[in-house]
């Protein structure tokens, strides 16, 4: 049983010390043991709790309280901030009978490690039984933010609908769910746990007659689509964008050119996630620039390995006698995404760009 998460453990009482240290010594969690003497020694019980939810903010921690619940509550009040990045608490009682998934249920997954933190108790002796109170769960159902998870939709993009629709869950409604055909992905198996609660549809005209909420999950924009638009509409952050342009080319003029290259498809900017290109490019502070502003990342190849694919796209001498390889926007996206629709490039004047679906 492993986690991505580091487990910090904070026991009081002689019994919560003795499950603190089975829990560490029985499962393969990175786990940091603080007992009364460690907890004083760190600042009190508030401020270890403090050092984690901060740490919390680079890499992924769980905060696992072995006491009453109201100490727990009183350590965290300080720091809790929002559910996108608080991490998961969870509190035991020291004699091991309930582990209670207290914070960040969902998003932080304490639903998922309270579940697994348990299984390890029980194989050693505690009851240990698992405590989960957000309301999909109580159902047996995953939340909503799963299905954006698989299919890369970033949490903050859809945070003021979640409630809306883990609450449909709740309630017994069904959701019609669209994924567009462009995704390069296979079945979330996550989709099956949801039962009746996500009606997934193959054909956008019986979903466009969903009764009910529907989702659609695009690299498109609404437009691409018959009917009308759903009630949510999100977008999967899995397009690279292979690019190459002249030298000093304005932000303004490469933005503009990169709008029209995207509606060489209807592709929709948020579902951009990296700018790719040759090392020769990477001071250009047009794609940097736009990058940043589209929250996506920049990764920058060097002439070797383009050279290795760049027989597969139709080149250019002067681009050859340029950068030394006869293709960059190409190779560039295709070496990320070994997607065919990258050996399609678009030239808009000063850029070139080629775009290149990940697999999810």
């Amino acid at each position: 049983m492993s986690s991505d998460h580091k487990l910090h453990l904070i026991a009081f009482s002689e019994k919560g010390v003795q499950l603190m240290h089975a829990l560490a010594g029985a499962s393969s969690f990175q786990t940091h043991c603080y007992d009364g003497a460690a907890v004083k020694a760190g600042g009190g019980v508030g401020t270890v709790a403090g050092s984690v939810f901060q740490a919390h903010v680079e890499n992924p921690q769980a905060l696992v309280f072995i006491c009453a619940a109201g100490i727990a509550v009183r350590a965290i009040a300080p720091y809790v901030a929002d559910k996108l990045s608080d991490p998961p608490v969870i509190v035991i009682d020291d004699c091991g009978r309930f582990v209670i998934s207290l914070l960040s249920g969902h998003l932080g997954r304490a639903n998922a490690l309270t579940k697994q933190i348990a299984k390890v108790l029980q194989k050693t002796g505690y009851e240990a039984v698992p405590v989960v109170t957000t309301a999909t769960d109580s159902r047996g159902l995953e939340g909503f933010e799963a299905v954006f998870t698989h299919y890369k939709v970033p949490i903050t993009a859809a945070r003021g609908d979640l409630k809306t629709l883990n609450m449909a869950i709740a309630n017994g409604e069904t959701i019609g769910l669209y994924i567009d055909p462009w995704l390069k992905s296979k079945h979330v198996k996550q989709i099956d746990h949801f039962g009746d609660a996500i009606k997934t549809y193959d054909d956008f005209d019986a979903f466009n007659a969903h009764q009910g909420k529907r989702v659609l999950i695009a690299l498109r924009k609404p437009e691409a689509f018959r009917g009308t638009t759903p009630d949510f509409v999100y977008y999967s952050k899995c397009i690279v964008v292979g690019t190459g342009c002249k030298r000093g080319v304005t932000s303004s003029d490469y933005e503009k050119a990169l709008e029209a290259a995207l509606d060489t498809y209807a592709i929709s900017k948020k579902a951009l996630c990296t700018f790719a290109s040759i090392a020769l490019k990477s001071d250009e502070p047009c794609i940097r620039l736009t990058a940043e502003t589209l929250d996506c990342q920049c990764h920058f190849w060097d002439a070797e390995a383009i050279a290795a694919v760049e027989s597969q796209f139709e080149g250019s001498d002067f681009v050859k006698r340029t950068v030394g390889v006869s293709a960059v926007a190409g190779p560039s996206a295709y070496l990320l995404t070994h997607d065919t629709l990258s050996k399609n490039t678009i030239r808009g004047g000063q850029c070139t760009f080629a775009f290149g679906r990940l697999s999810i």
